[in-house]
């Protein structure tokens, strides 16, 4: 499913239990910044502005030898001076969190 925000420190949060993970998310002219946080731990800052869409991209991923419990959060930073205008700052979109067992 899709899921987006349109505030600044609007989140989402998934608990995983894989020995893979990826998170998908959409690139767009509209779309802002997003953190990517991994058992609360700061991994990467995206930012998904594109000139041309992409509705799959692999924002970040883990593979290891063996299956671990992962909680991923995903905030949205706020991007001052992207569409849509004020009140929103910006739009953030994660579409998965694609795991292999």
């Amino acid at each position: 499913s899709v899921r987006y925000a349109t505030r600044a420190g609007a989140s989402i949060s998934y608990t995983v239990t894989a020995r893979s993970v990826a998170v998908v998310l959409a690139k767009g002219a509209t779309r802002g910044k997003v953190r990517i946080y991994v058992n609360g731990s700061l991994k990467k800052t995206i930012d998904l502005r594109s000139s041309t869409t992409q509705t799959r991209f692999v924002a970040w991923q883990v593979t290891s030898t063996t299956s671990a419990k992962r909680t991923i959060k995903l905030v949205v930073v706020g991007t001052a001076g992207r569409p849509p205008t004020p009140p929103c700052t910006g739009r953030s979109a994660w579409t998965s969190i694609r795991t292999a067992t």
